[in-house]
């Protein structure tokens, strides 16, 4: 989902957002389930 985000920025600091987003989701998701 991030990568998605950071490839519609079109610029590498939209890309470590995304990589930033991505790295959240799977924390979140491993302290959840």
């Amino acid at each position: 989902r991030g990568a998605v985000i950071g490839a519609a920025g079109g610029a590498v600091a939209g890309a470590m957002i995304g990589k930033e987003q991505d790295d959240r989701e799977r924390e979140y998701r491993q302290r959840t389930y």
